[in-house]
């Protein structure tokens, strides 16, 4: 009977202990990365297991203003609330942080992020009176400015250029059956000459060019693929075959083959379309069908729970209802006493005045969400958007039965959602895990207001009268053109398209993301030094500028979704800092002379920020082929150094957030012996860069020790002692593939 109570009371001890155990507080804080000054923002928070009374606050910091977003009192869980705010105009993009804190009686939270701050910008259409002129023709032309929401805004413009093409293009088909191309033995390439001669002056142009011969006949691309596998969740990919012209092939058949399904390594797809045969002749060359393979690393959870969004293969129709299914797979351990389960969804769109190069990129909200521990801060999902949270729900699913399973979510497509909707689905695990996916879905181009216009007969003689019917929004102003169709028999071409054109320039894919920055930024330093010393040419600016634009759009395929450039683009793991650096620099610079978008460049600069330290250093991630970017060195001295001197040359002062803090890691590293002469000169262009002429004047001594004197020549330069009372004058230098520019 003693055992008995004994075990009765230990019973309840046990119960007591556990009640008294309450949940931890937790919440889910989301906000657009980039915020756009002027226009309605909105960020959400989530509070969960909340038992006390808490002062909840939420502050935008930018410059010297502290802007609050909201600030209230809160008692209990009320789910996924969310709230209105507008930014004031600011200077210029900035880096900003978006600061969380929550005190209550037990409770002290506190998280900072950043995010950046855009300025409204306008949107500008020039649009020509015809697409074709005759020689002695009147240009006439009109120009639209509007908002982000496409009102028409009152702006003046000083200047407007418009840019005639002077250029052509003469196609020839030839047969390829008399050079004897399946036989060995000969060259494996067709040399191609050219000869243009100018009508009137007789002049003649002559530019060869080889051709090289493939016998490769089609080749297989994985796209729209998953990066990761999630185990005991759907799979989804596509794939696409292709003629050796890059033309899709259609109605034939490919074997996909997958090793390693019952292990947890990466998962190795092996795409076939047909086998290649066999020569029986040393003299003969038989076509050939290379493979396709792709590598999937699996997707890691502590808790061994997924979530997946289902893809849709076309783009969303506005007005049009769609339900998306969501596949989960929810460990039973963790959920044997829960029946009900709660998923959250946040959709957010793209701003539609900016188009991505990047189809696969992440653009979604930044978060902030507490788990663990309060060091247990992490974004799950990736990527910045110049976008609005637009729509939040939840969704209860009954998991009693089944712990995996799918359930839907219902989606009215409206105009607000174009051009881009991203869509976040989460849970939060009972181990305190966030169980979360997105997906990016393309939805096409619509308006508020729908405008329809006809003619009132399909066909008319000569001279007619026809009466043009247009159906609008009352009071809404239409802008209306008419374009003779007969202009289009001088030339089969069609009217401005920056969707063609776009199209177009994302086909010149030739060289990896370090190749062509050795091909770019020469065409800087020439354009400076030419236009600096008074030889700059029309035809070599041209021609310069060509290339530069050319070079420039190459660049951004080998652009991450968050940023970063690395060497071969999205199939990378990751960007390299080192080459994203360059990139950021000769991209400042460029824009001198050729258009560079300004929030490819914030975005770039986000993702430098974001790897900066506390101590002000930066972090090294990524890899490259070639070395002469680092120097031969690979430690994280020298990239702050490297990335400071680009932030410098990038237009950037010593009072800027990034660069105050990189000199912290300079000023400590000065301190301290260094060996390595790179290094040294680095951190000396740095300190020279930014006035710092005491540390400066300390590293040129140094440098000038090792230098070793040959005749005139100085390894790292000859510096004389500085006059007093004038200026310290340095050069700015590019070390790359023994690429050097010099200028005061």
């Amino acid at each position: 009977m003693r055992k008995m109570w004994m075990k009765f009371l230990f019973a309840l001890l046990l119960l007591h202990v556990t009640a008294a155990k309450e949940p931890e507080l937790q919440y889910v804080l989301m906000v657009p990365a980039v915020l756009q000054t002027e226009s309605p923002s909105r960020v959400c928070l989530q509070l969960l297991n909340l038992n006390e009374t808490i002062s909840v606050r939420v502050i935008l910091e930018y410059g010297a203003v502290n802007t609050t977003i909201f600030e209230q009192t809160m008692t209990t869980s009320n789910g996924l609330q969310c709230f209105n705010f507008m930014i004031p105009p600011v200077n210029s993009a900035l880096l900003a942080f978006i600061s969380f804190s929550a005190k209550g009686i037990t409770v002290s939270l506190e998280e900072r992020r950043l995010v950046m701050i855009w300025n409204r910008e306008s949107i500008v259409f020039v649009q020509t009176d015809k697409p074709i002129y005759k020689p002695g023709q009147s240009v006439m032309f009109h120009v639209v400015t509007l908002d982000f929401n496409f009102k028409p805004v009152q702006e003046t413009y000083p200047l407007i250029a418009i840019q005639l093409d002077i250029e052509g293009c003469l196609s020839q088909v030839f047969s390829s059956n008399i050079f004897e191309l399946n036989c060995t033995g000969y060259m494996r390439n067709l040399d191609v000459k050219a000869i243009v001669t100018e009508k009137g002056t007789g002049l003649q142009l002559t530019v060869t060019r080889s051709i090289s011969i493939t016998w490769v006949m089609s080749s297989i691309q994985f796209e729209n693929v998953d990066r990761h596998y999630k185990r005991g969740i759907p799979y989804f990919g596509q794939m696409k075959l292709l003629d050796n012209d890059y033309s899709p092939i259609s109605n034939e058949v490919i074997q996909l083959f997958i090793n390693n399904k019952n292990t947890t390594s990466p998962l190795m797809r092996t795409a076939t379309y047909k086998t290649n045969e066999e020569c029986y002749s040393e003299s003969w060359i038989e076509p050939s069908y290379p493979e396709a393979f792709l590598s999937i690393q699996s997707f890691y959870s502590w808790t061994d729970s997924f979530v997946r969004i289902e893809p849709l293969w076309k783009d969303l129709s506005c007005g049009q209802k769609r339900m998306i299914t969501v596949n989960y797979v929810l460990d039973t351990e963790g959920y044997k006493s829960i029946n009900i389960m709660n998923f959250y969804y946040v959709t957010s769109n793209k701003d539609s005045s900016r188009s991505s190069s990047s189809g696969s990129s992440k653009h979604a909200l930044r978060l902030m969400f507490k788990l663990l521990k309060p060091s247990q801060f992490t974004c799950p999902v990736n990527g910045m958007a110049r976008g609005k949270i637009i729509l939040t729900g939840e969704t209860e699913v009954n998991i009693q039965a089944d712990k995996n399973g799918t359930f839907t979510i219902p989606l009215v497509v409206n105009e607000k959602m174009a051009p881009v909707l991203r869509l976040l689905v989460y849970t939060l695990h009972p181990a305190k895990e966030l169980v979360a996916d997105s997906i990016r879905f393309p939805v096409e181009k619509c308006f508020k207001n729908k405008v329809q216009l006809q003619f009132s007969k399909k066909q008319m003689h000569s001279a007619s009268n026809v009466s043009l019917v247009i159906e609008a929004a009352a009071n809404y102003f239409c802008a209306v053109k008419a374009v003779d169709q007969s202009v289009l028999l001088l030339k089969s071409e069609v009217e401005l398209s920056a969707e063609k054109n776009v199209h177009q320039l994302l086909q010149m894919l030739f060289g990896c993301g370090e190749q062509n920055m050795v091909l770019f930024t020469p065409n800087i330093y020439v354009l400076y030094y030419l236009n600096i010393t008074g030889q700059l040419s029309e035809e070599v600016k041209s021609k310069a500028i060509g290339y530069l634009v050319s070079g420039y759009q190459k660049q951004l395929s080998y652009k991450c979704p968050d940023g970063s450039y690395s060497i071969f683009g999205i199939i990378d793991k990751e960007g390299n800092t080192w080459l994203t650096a360059f990139v950021y620099k000769s991209f400042a610079q460029a824009s001198h002379f050729i258009y560079i978008d300004d929030y490819v460049q914030a975005q770039t600069l986000m993702w430098l920020a974001s790897k900066q330290k506390p101590d002000g250093c930066f972090r090294n991630v990524g890899t490259l082929f070639n070395n002469a970017l680092k120097g031969g060195v690979d430690d994280e001295l020298s990239l702050s150094a490297y990335i400071t001197i680009a932030m410098l040359e990038a237009g950037h002062s010593t009072w800027y957030p990034v660069v105050r803090n990189a000199f912290f890691c300079l000023e400590f590293a000065y301190e301290k012996s260094i060996s390595d002469v790179y290094t040294q000169a680095l951190m000396a262009y740095a300190f020279c860069l930014a006035g710092k002429v005491e540390k400066c004047e300390s590293f040129l001594r140094e440098l000038q020790k090792l230098a070793k004197e040959d005749g005139e020549f100085y390894p790292f330069g000859k510096f004389g002692k500085q006059e007093e009372g004038t200026d310290l004058t340095v050069g700015t230098w590019s070390n790359f593939d023994n690429i050097e520019s010099i200028t005061t």
